[in-house]
């Protein structure tokens, strides 16, 4: 009966999910590759969030021409 207290107090711990756990079992050259591909990633990521913004600004422009 303690033991099942115990256990709403705590709670239960998550297992890792499969990918996690994958990770964490990579060899040194998997690693590089895993942040080669992270890298070029968040590099997309950034370039479409600059073009994003650039296509926004360009939208308010076209807009602030058609008000006045």
């Amino acid at each position: 009966k303690q033991e099942s207290s115990l256990e709403v107090v705590v709670g239960k711990m998550k297992e890792n999910s499969g990918d996690e756990e994958r990770v964490s079992n990579l060899s040194m050259k998997d690693k590089i590759h895993l942040c080669g591909v992270m890298r070029t990633t968040r590099m997309i990521y950034d370039l479409l969030c600059l073009l994003a913004s650039d296509v926004k600004e360009k939208r308010m422009d076209e807009d602030k021409r058609l008000v006045a």
